[in-house]
């Protein structure tokens, strides 16, 4: 989990069919925790699977959580993890004392960035799209870099 984030389970019931969840937020800003929302998420149990509907109910409220930090769709889409696995590479790079290597036009560093015949990279405010033809058909190089398939949009991203 981020070291800046957490969350705590308010309470958790089990009815017949769904498992409801109420979760709490936490911020921390300067080692201090702020809680920033309580919010309710709920998952219908299908099959007798309780423990999956019970991760279903808090990731639900989780996500409702960070909505209130205008961030829930980020969460949702997989960018928060490239964010704080960027995040975690930085603090590493900068305790070893490492030389940083020159950035591209998207503003990520050349060796974030795959390097795949036909496909350049943009950055959307703060998002790095790849840009190309066939571009599905190159998912597995992309997925491995960490860019994530967005179907509505139908491109390939991750955060900048």
């Amino acid at each position: 989990m981020p070291e800046n984030w957490r969350y705590e389970i308010v309470s958790k019931e089990i009815f017949d069919n769904q498992v409801v969840a109420d979760v709490q937020l936490f911020i921390r800003v300067n080692d201090e925790w702020f809680c920033k929302g309580a919010q309710t998420g709920q998952m219908q149990i299908v099959k007798g699977n309780v423990g999956d509907a019970t991760k279903g109910a808090i990731t639900g409220a989780i996500q409702k959580c960070l909505s209130l930090l205008s961030i829930g769709s980020d969460a949702y889409k997989g960018l928060l993890k490239n964010v704080y696995l960027q995040n975690q590479r930085s603090s590493k790079a900068n305790k070893n004392q490492a030389t940083e290597k020159p950035a591209d036009q998207s503003g990520n560093s050349a060796a974030d960035l795959p390097e795949i015949v036909g496909v350049t990279f943009e950055n959307r405010q703060g998002v790095i799209v790849a840009i190309g033809e066939k571009l599905f058909d190159k998912g597995q190089q992309l997925k491995a870099a960490g860019f994530i398939w967005n179907k509505s949009e139908k491109v390939w991203m991750k955060a900048a």
